[in-house]
């Protein structure tokens, strides 16, 4: 059976965060011996089409006038709130998006659709292709369901999908009202993880200037305001964590938040105990993680936070806000920590009552590790194949 993999992004280039549990996911379909293509806007440089294991890649170009800029960066929705005339390129996008669905439809015989936006264009494809269509949803799907609006015009993409997975209790608790639970599947993404041997460690730690006498926080992920970086920074300033460092890795596509960082991190005097690491390739993740004793995520919403799950895989103390994707993974003081975004202070009392703790430290990390690599991608994909049989 050939899938067609319909997404709004997908990684451009090796080491690129966006979409990257996408990716692993065409990387586990290939693993397991499944083949097809991959459709996806087109951003900047990167090839139009490109072989990735068993996938074709194919990237549409979609901008009216000017480059497309919509899909990638921080997201569609959030380029929309953040420049309010991307919202004239939705159009344009999902019509590329149909166009080569219809030409490469003797290509494949089922769609999976990522995201709303994807799952709408293979339905109003279907009646054309006669290809059934799955929908995963993922991140801000959640905030379009939560507009009744949304939910009223989304319907009918929703109720005719062969599937409907969530990564999460959210997203099911969500889609119960629009489609019949016979409908809904379940599917957590998997998780990547290694160990690092001792030479690679010390080898990061040298070529970042790292050092040996402060407990490191880590941070991975996009340097976007959904995730409220500067949470992580502003917990660093509170006294009790005066023998701290932060480390953040992540690309940066909103500038303008990049320099707020950088502004906060002055205003802070910080510039001796945050980092800002730029983007990583997906290869250095498991040495940074392994640098440090906690990980932090201070996001406002997440899908099926997979950075999170990577550091509770590498045995890492997470610190996570208290959301409702965060609550699912994380037992509170059993597998890691829930926090109040708003009370650093306590936060912050947390990490120093377990910097001096080591064997909670390690009881906390076993847990999280036990949990986390209980889920793998080729586990992941062959949950999906069984969906889309």
């Amino acid at each position: 059976m050939r899938i067609c993999v319909l997404t709004t992004s997908f990684p451009r280039f090796p080491g690129d965060e966006a979409s990257v549990f996408v990716g692993r996911l065409m990387e586990a379909y290939s693993a397991i011996g499944s083949e097809g293509l991959v459709i996806t806007p087109y951003d900047r440089s990167e090839a139009l089409t490109e072989r990735l294991g068993n996938f074709d890649i194919i990237r549409v170009k979609y901008g009216v006038f000017t480059r497309g800029s919509l899909a990638y960066g921080s997201g569609i929705l959030p380029n929309i709130r953040s420049r309010p005339w991307l919202a004239l390129q939705v159009f344009s996008l999902l019509g590329a998006l149909i166009v080569e669905l219809l030409k490469k439809r003797k290509s494949y015989q089922v769609v999976h659709a990522n995201w709303l936006a994807a799952g709408v264009c293979a339905w109003l494809c279907s009646p054309f292709t006669k290809r059934p269509y799955i929908i995963t949803l993922r991140g801000e799907d959640a905030k379009l369901l939560a507009n009744p609006i949304m939910r009223v015009l989304l319907k009918p993409a929703i109720c005719k999908a062969a599937k409907v997975i969530a990564v999460n209790e959210t997203f099911k608790e969500l889609l119960t009202p629009l489609t019949p639970a016979d409908k809904i599947a379940s599917i957590s993404n998997g998780v990547s993880f290694r160990d690092v041997p001792h030479e690679e460690l010390v080898r990061f730690k040298r070529d970042h200037n790292l050092s040996e006498q402060t407990a490191k926080i880590i941070f991975v992920g996009r340097l976007i305001p959904l995730k409220r970086v500067e949470v992580a920074i502003r917990l660093l300033s509170i006294p009790t964590l005066s023998n701290f460092e932060l480390l953040i890795c992540g690309r940066s596509d909103d500038q303008r938040y990049l320099q707020e960082l950088q502004e906060l991190r002055r205003s802070l005097a910080l510039e001796t105990r945050v980092h800002l690491l730029g983007s990583l390739p997906p290869s250095k993740i498991p040495a940074l993680l392994a640098c440090g004793e906690f990980f932090i995520s201070a996001s406002e919403h997440e899908g099926r936070p997979n950075s999170v799950l990577e550091a509770m895989a590498a045995g890492k103390v997470v610190l996570a806000s208290d959301i409702a994707a965060h609550r699912e993974i994380i037992r509170h003081a059993e597998s890691g920590y829930l926090f109040n975004v708003d009370d650093l202070k306590s936060a912050a009392g947390i990490l120093a009552g377990l910097n001096s703790d080591q064997a909670t430290r390690e009881r906390i990390g076993e847990a999280a590790r036990s949990y986390a690599r209980q889920f793998s991608w080729e586990g992941c994909a062959l949950k999906y194949l069984e969906v889309l049989n």
